[in-house]
Parts: structure tokens; sequence; C-alpha cells
């Protein structure tokens, strides 16, 4: 089960890699604007500045001059690549920090119909930071290929058609981009994709509209392996750490519930992993856990280190979901002390990840781990957090206060919660973020930003 939006899912020197008319540009040695003023560590993920140079949608003509129209409909048209085509290349991308520039919009009168419709052409770049799956060659032929309008007769035309075909096999209406897979063997948009041709723009396909785009990008150089800033959060002898949980399902009292299954596994595991906990917290056994009968733990466990000398401090929460949540005060207050916050829930098309950052308080001079394990978390980080840290430290930039740590594909609800992973590499404080990458889960090819200015990893 994995942690989806809608299922339940949780170089040196120039070289340009081309045959015939190659879609996808390999440059390296190259200048180029990234999406982010960070760069990413990964152990199963290699890192790529890319740049979709002529991407087309067709708007209304109504709505063109309207920027914020023109806008929300670019990125509306470029979640069936970033969430959809992309994710079947088993790769993502960081598409909420991706920038967008509008190039021009056809003819000098925006009301110039295009091939006899009140449509206008709106001709925009995109630039983003693409993670590819460590080892997988890149595509020597790679095409955007995205519906050339979303609203109106032809996106239902381009729905209807495609979906039957171009599908990710769990569900068969791609009005919702998630599941759009254009790269499908039966799906007529395959070769368009893959195949060679020089037509770009916006096709025609019986009268459906489909934008075809290319992609250039740069490999960014590798990152030194680093570790987490353990003497900083050790420095007290205690750690404080905060987990929270969220249901498959909300308003669900089944302890049968993925996300309340993993809430209570997390629990059970914290006690395996590091013993009774010295303020009396029950012991379940047979699988089970604190819910249905409460939804909030604390855990406190001694004898932690090599010299055993040092406590950790865990309180755990479960919710219906974060967004729409009550009582966002409870996870501010729980965040206060917290070195390290973990997530675990459905990311919502990001509104539960940026929900969080509005949620969680940050103290002046604290480091903080946060790792945001839902589907697609990297694709929805942006600005805010940093600024938050900033705000809360200033004169200092983000990263001395936050190690960020998200998942560029979909995130599994587990039977071996992450969250107990990484407490096990703080309570042994020898292990390097590319081994606890590798550790959490290889299939998510998950990320950490903002370790930069931390200490070298371990011999």
């Amino acid at each position: 089960m994995k942690k989806g939006s809608f299922a339940t899912l949780r170089m040196t020197g120039l070289r340009l890699r081309m045959m015939g008319m190659a879609m996808i540009v390999l440059l390296s040695g190259c200048k180029s604007r990234v999406s982010s003023d960070l760069r990413n560590l990964s152990a199963t993920a290699d890192f790529l500045d890319a740049v979709i140079p002529d991407a087309v949608i067709q708007i209304e003509a109504s709505d063109a001059t309207d920027n914020d129209a023109v806008m929300d409909q670019i990125r509306m048209q470029l979640k069936y690549f970033f969430v959809g085509q992309l994710k079947g290349r088993s790769a993502g991308s960081d598409f909420n920090r991706a920038q967008i520039t509008i190039i021009s919009r056809t003819g000098s009168d925006l009301d110039a119909p295009v091939s006899g419709r009140n449509l206008v052409e709106v001709h925009y770049s995109v630039r983003f930071t693409m993670a590819w799956p460590k080892g997988t060659e890149f595509p020597k032929i790679f095409s955007v290929i995205m519906p050339g309008t979303v609203k109106g007769t032809g996106f239902t035309k381009f729905t209807e058609t495609f979906s039957e075909n171009c599908n990710d096999g769990e569900e068969t209406d791609i009005s919702n981009p998630w599941h759009y897979r254009p790269e499908e063997s039966k799906c007529p948009l395959a070769p368009l994709a893959s195949g060679p041709g020089t037509a770009y723009g916006i096709l025609n396909m019986s009268t459906i509209p489909v934008s075809r785009s290319r992609i250039a990008a740069v490999l960014q150089p590798a990152k030194p392996d680093k570790n987490p800033e353990y003497d900083r959060v050790w420095e007290d002898g205690q750690m404080n750490a905060l987990l929270i949980y969220a249901k498959d399902a909300p308003g669900s009292n089944s302890p049968d519930d993925v996300g309340s299954a993993e809430f209570n596994r997390a629990y059970a595991n914290l006690m395996n992993a590091f013993g009774k906990s010295t303020n009396g917290a029950k012991i379940y056994g047979d699988g089970k856990g604190p819910f249905p009968e409460k939804n909030s733990a604390e855990l406190i466990f001694g004898n932690i280190g090599t010299d055993g000398t040092k406590t950790m401090k865990v309180k755990m929460l479960l919710v219906d979901s974060i967004e729409g949540m009550a009582n966002p005060e409870v996870i501010g207050a729980a965040s206060r002390d917290a070195e390290f916050i973990y997530y675990g829930g459905h990311s919502g098309y990001g509104r539960n990840i940026r929900g969080l950052f509005d949620f969680l308080e940050y103290p002046a001079g604290l480091y903080r781990l946060y790792f945001f394990d839902g589907c697609n978390s990297f694709d929805y980080m942006n600005a805010a957090l940093n600024e938050k840290v900033k705000a809360a430290n200033p004169g200092s930039p983000a990263s001395k206060y936050a190690d960020v740590m998200s998942n560029a594909l979909p995130a599994p609800f587990d039977d071996a919660p992450p969250s107990v992973k990484i407490l096990s590499a703080f309570a042994g404080s020898n292990t390097s973020y590319r081994q606890i990458l590798a550790d959490v889960d290889a299939d998510t090819l998950s990320v950490v930003e903002g370790e930069e200015d931390n200490g070298a990893r371990f011999p």
C-alpha cells in the first residue's frame, strides 16, 4: 500500500546525445539556473537540472489575458508530465519549485483564433530538478506528452479517448493526472513519447489536441556524503522526536486502516528497538498498539548510545488528515522541542505537506531533521519551510538548522516504519545520509536537502 493522493498507494565539456531527433538532450559542463537554491543527496537517484524549453498549451481567448488563469492551466497541464508520465519512468521532480516562464502568446492580437477556434497558443518554458533512478540509462528519445488544453471539449476528448489505454493500471480515468501513463505500450500516444520525429507543439490526433515538447537536462555533480548533525542533537544528552501519522481513510476507527496500522507498528517497533519505555507506557501484544484506544503516545527510552548515557523521548500522533485538521495547535505544541519530525501519510497533492509547514513551530537555534514520507513529497516541497526556519534564525541559511528528507516517488505504508530506522541511526550516531536513505526505502527515491554544511560522513 502506498501513500497516494487519490488511491491508497502510499562531464566535462559538452556532450550532445542524439540519435535521429533525440527528444532528451543531455548537457554537461554547462551553466544552468536551477529550480531551487539547494542541491540534493540520494542513495538511489541521480539529479539533473532540467528544462522544457518550449512547451505549449491552448487557452481560451477569454482567459489568455488573465495571467493567473493562464498559470493555473499551465500547472494543470504540467501535472500530466510531473505526476503522470514521469512517474511511469520511476522518476521524480521538484514540481512545486519549478520555474515557469511564459514566452509568447499567439499573434499580436490575443483574440486571434488558432485553427479557426477561439483559442490562443501560449508557449512557455519550465526549469526544474529531476530525480532519475540511479543506474538507469537515460532514454535516447524522450518527449513530454500532455493534453493540448485542460478545459472544454478538447480536454474532454483527450481524457475520454486515452483513458482506457494510457493509465497506470489502477484507475482508468486520466482526468486525474496521477494515473496518466502515455508510454504504456498499448497507449496510442506512446510513439510520440519514445519514437523519432520532428513535430512539436500542438498536434491534432483525430481532432484531439496533444502537446509534445523536448527536454534538455544537465547532470548535477554528485554531492559528497554527509551525516546528520548527531553532536548537535545529543549535546544535552537527550533527543526529542515527533512522529505524525495520518489515517488512510479519515474518520476510520479501525486499527486495520493502513495509516492507523503503521502508527501501531511504529509504537511496537520502537519498543522492540529500544526496550521498555521508562514512563510506564503500555506494552501491547499480538501486533496491536495504542489505536483505537488512543491516538497519541509518549515513549521515553534510557540507556541510548554506545555509552548508554543518553535519553530518547518520542511523541507520537495519529491524525485523520492534516488538511482540515480542527486542532492543529496539537501539532505545534508537540513539535516545539523536536529535533526529528516525521510525517507518514497521504501528501494530498501537497496540501498535507504544506499544511504541516504552517502547523509546526520553529524555535530559534534548534537544529532539526524533517522527513516528509508521503507520496511524491519531493514534488510538493517549496520555499515556505526554509523561509520559516530563516525567520526564526535571522542572518543564517536554513540549512544550518534544517535537513529535509522527502520522497520523489510514491511511498508505502510500511511494515518496518522508516521513522524507527532513522531513530535507530540517531541512537548509533554512526550512519551517513546515503546509508540512511538506502535503508529507508530504495523504491521511493528518497532525497535529503540542506545537509551540505553538515560534517563529513564517518569513514
